[in-house]
């Protein structure tokens, strides 16, 4: 049904939709709720036509846009085993969005990432004020334009299916999607995956266990590809075997711990300058200046250099500080290593460093325009 209307970039990205969409009946059994997140670099590249699709193929879809917060966490709370679709979420979170209410909206979709989720408000009863939890915890389907108008944090909790504009060519065979008709055309299908997946909802809590995920995979794409991998082991190895190639393919690498945040990055570019001195230590205005200076840091050249203080605020986080000598304050390389090795597993390399213009329209760390 999907290649029907739509035109993907590769077999990973069919495959995973089809994991997901057969995953969303299966949710009940499951305690991780991965979102799917459909983009493109510009409009007219059938994103929205895919969610439709998508919206088409599930059970219990709701779709929307332009959300408040309050209307999500109600709409969540009172449907059973919802999947919720946004479309142009570039609208919601990008530049030009009311910042107060994306960053609401993020923590809701961050904390429904798991089957506990919830978050607590205040609702009037009566003449009373009564303090209540509103379960948030469902499958999220996103489209929009620009993968970096989403916050990191929800595409680190995302399976990432890029779109572009099609060729002439390409779009010859696919048939025209006509939402009048979508109905008649989906119920089959919808039935065929209720048939083959409800009854067999016990057995996906233990195919949890029993999955091994590629070496390729971070524990937190392991989770976001957790209930997928539950759903290819009911059909065999042949779907085990695309679970994976599909999730190798699409992981999203820009987001590994080595690079999703521009205090990692400077965690880096540290680790870089030890490596060139060849010494324990080293005084946190040399280690300013030789960050500013190396051949491949996003501060050389640029008016936004490092200093003193934005080094201490971007290394505190990882628990390394300098050690006043009594004249000057040195960073010593021991008080590093863990930190390296947790967060550095290969150099991070940035394009450019961040202006305190952009900084104004950030999500934790990337630029959001």
């Amino acid at each position: 049904m999907i290649r029907r209307f739509v035109v993907l970039e590769s077999e990973a990205h069919y495959d995973a939709i089809t994991l997901y969409v057969a995953y969303t009946y299966l949710q009940a059994e499951l305690e991780i709720y991965p979102r799917l997140v459909i983009t493109s670099p510009d409009k007219q590249c059938g994103k929205t036509l895919l969610l439709t699709v998508i919206q088409f193929l599930v059970e219990n879809a709701n779709r929307t846009s332009n959300i408040s917060e309050a209307a999500l966490f109600r709409t969540i709370e009172q449907s059973e085993e919802i999947v919720l679709f946004i479309d142009e979420y570039d609208a919601t979170f990008g530049k030009n969005a009311n910042k107060e209410k994306a960053e609401a909206l993020r923590q809701i979709f961050n904390e429904g990432f798991l089957e506990n989720g919830n978050v607590t408000r205040c609702e009037k009863v009566g003449n009373k004020i009564e303090v209540k939890q509103f379960g948030v915890a469902c499958p999220v389907v996103l489209a929009g334009i620009g993968e970096k108008n989403l916050a990191d944090t929800i595409r680190d909790r995302s399976i990432l299916i890029r779109m572009r504009r099609i060729t002439a060519g390409e779009g010859v065979s696919l048939d025209r999607f006509r939402l009048r008709k979508a109905g008649l055309e989906f119920a089959p299908v919808r039935d065929r995956l209720r048939n083959a997946l409800k009854p067999r909802a016990k057995e996906v809590l233990d195919l949890r266990d029993a999955v091994v995920f590629p070496k390729e995979l971070s524990p937190r794409q392991e989770d976001v590809w957790e209930g997928l991998f539950a759903v290819a082991l009911l059909f065999g190895e042949e779907w085990l075997d695309r679970a994976s190639a599909s999730a190798v393919a699409l992981s999203d690498k820009s987001l590994e711990p080595t690079s999703q945040r521009y205090q990692v990055e400077t965690l880096s570019l540290c680790r870089d300058v030890f490596e060139e001195i060849t010494e324990d230590r080293i005084s946190a205005s040399d280690l300013v200046f030789k960050i500013n200076n190396l051949e491949h840091s996003p501060y050389k050249d640029s008016p936004f250099s490092m200093n003193a203080r934005k080094l201490a605020d971007h290394l505190q986080e990882f628990q390394v500080h300098s050690v006043s000598n009594g004249k000057t304050r040195n960073y010593f390389k021991a008080s590093f290593e863990k930190a390296w090795k947790a967060y550095l597993l290969e150099p991070v390399i940035s394009v450019k460093p961040v202006s305190e213009e952009e900084n104004a329209y950030t999500f934790d760390g990337f630029d959001a325009s």
